[in-house]
């Protein structure tokens, strides 16, 4: 793992076929906005109440279900003032804390197989970790806004093992809402404990309010379609980020703004869903949508929450109901939308930026098979970081993933891993 200056970076991008991925770290830029996403949550919340339509188009039994549970976590927070917003998420670190600390709880989920530990070492236990140590020292706020949903799964594991040395957390208004988001009783999955948790957690009506929810946040009042209302874009070299990302033969983004495309003019590869103007949208059956200026945004297909269920489950689910019902929009997987793009432009070269790897351990894994299955010879991975822990976690982090045969394990281990501080890419190009 080597250390890149901004010249031998030009000098890659000149001589090789690269591609672009980029994470928040790149919209932080361009607005305020996108640095602090719980700053405009309760008005995200009023846009909600107010200025989304969610519509399921299904059997019978999955629309009520689905509906039932909405509309009532709707109109239990309906009323809500914004320090009670901010206390909802407050009580979900008091919730997870009450979890934590109860160890016969902890040996209990273990023994019946409520962790996935994953190959290389993560679990449902290490993100509610995360929650309960960053909101304890820092408060809700610096929480990865993904991390939530996972409160819902061990509320759903919790209530199907009904543990009688633990007692929910009474007047937590987190847990009220999870609960409130269970109205409808009936099953239409399966009861066994995979589909179990599955269905409560995806169907739960607080999972649908909290897509919703941080999904409006994110399109910030049109900020992530129109380049012309960002805040900080007379401060940066508009020209000059242009110039360099078309330097890129494939671009593809983990945000659901259109930032890339406004200044591209480029089709960009949204790895985890966008915003779709002017069109409505069924995925799963379900779309979610925001009025907005007379007009309809559509963020159905976009995937927000914890690894597990938005990251893992969620998109081959989405994918299968395809055959289910023909009003589903046709989807790639995540995996496909890289693959189809690198093998297209046989990428060599990947420059990562602005991605933390907290919540993507995915994508490594994805790009490591998918230059394996290339067989491209000199695969080199960049990953630009902004402060010494993120490179220091990517470092300790990257070896951790390559849990393959011997073979592509092997391959993984000789792919160039290179760093390159992001204040030199914004010094070089964003300064205006």
């Amino acid at each position: 793992m080597n250390e890149l200056s901004i010249n031998e970076l030009k000098q890659l991008l000149e001589n090789k076929k690269s591609a672009f991925i980029s994470g928040n770290g790149l919209s932080m830029n361009f607005d305020n906005s996108f640095c602090d996403i719980y700053s405009d949550l309760f008005k995200a919340h009023k846009k909600v109440i107010f200025q989304t339509e969610y519509d399921v188009k299904a059997n019978k039994a999955f629309k009520n279900k689905l509906t039932t549970n909405y509309k009532s976590v709707l109109q239990h927070l309906r009323l809500i003032d914004e320090r009670q917003l901010n206390l909802l998420f407050e009580d979900g670190i008091l919730f997870g804390k009450s979890i934590l600390e109860n160890d016969a709880l902890y040996e209990e989920l273990k023994r019946k197989s409520y962790f996935n530990v994953l190959k290389f070492g993560l679990s449902q236990w290490d993100i509610l970790k995360q929650i309960y140590d960053i909101g304890e020292k820092k408060g809700f706020s610096y929480v990865n806004i993904e991390h939530w949903s996972i409160l819902i799964y061990f509320y759903a594991a919790i209530t199907r093992i009904k543990p009688k040395y633990y007692e929910m957390p009474k007047s937590n208004s987190f847990v009220i809402a999870i609960d409130r988001g269970n109205k409808h009783p009936g099953r239409l999955i399966g009861n066994d404990q995979n589909n179990y948790l599955l269905e409560f957690v995806l169907f739960n009506g607080f999972f649908t309010y909290y897509r919703m929810l941080f999904s409006t946040a994110i399109f910030s009042d049109g900020k992530a379609i129109d380049v012309n209302k960002l805040n900080r874009k007379d401060d940066i070299s508009i020209h000059s980020v242009r110039d360099f990302l078309n330097s890129f033969d494939e671009l593809f983004t983990l945000n659901f703004d259109h930032i890339i495309e406004g200044i591209t003019g480029r089709d960009v590869v949204h790895i985890h869903g966008s915003f779709v103007v002017d069109k409505k949208e069924y995925v799963y059956s379900q779309s979610f949508n925001l009025k907005y200026d007379n007009r309809n945004i559509s963020f159905s297909d976009i995937l927000i929450g914890d690894y597990y269920m938005a990251k893992g489950y969620l998109p081959e689910v989405n994918r299968l109901s395809v055959s289910q019902n023909p009003l589903n929009k046709q989807l790639i997987s995540p995996y496909n939308k890289l693959a189809n793009g690198l093998k297209e432009s046989k990428i060599e070269v990947i420059l990562i930026f602005g991605m933390s790897i907290e919540n993507d351990y995915h994508l490594l894994r994805f790009l490591i098979l998918i230059f394996h299955e290339l067989e491209e010879k000199n695969p080199h991975l960049i990953y630009s970081y902004f402060s010494d822990k993120e490179k220091r976690e990517f470092q300790e982090r990257y070896y951790k993933l390559i849990t393959f045969s011997d073979e592509v394990n092997e391959y993984a281990k000789n792919i160039k891993i290179s760093f390159i501080k992001t204040q030199d890419i914004l010094s070089e190009y964003f300064k205006e």
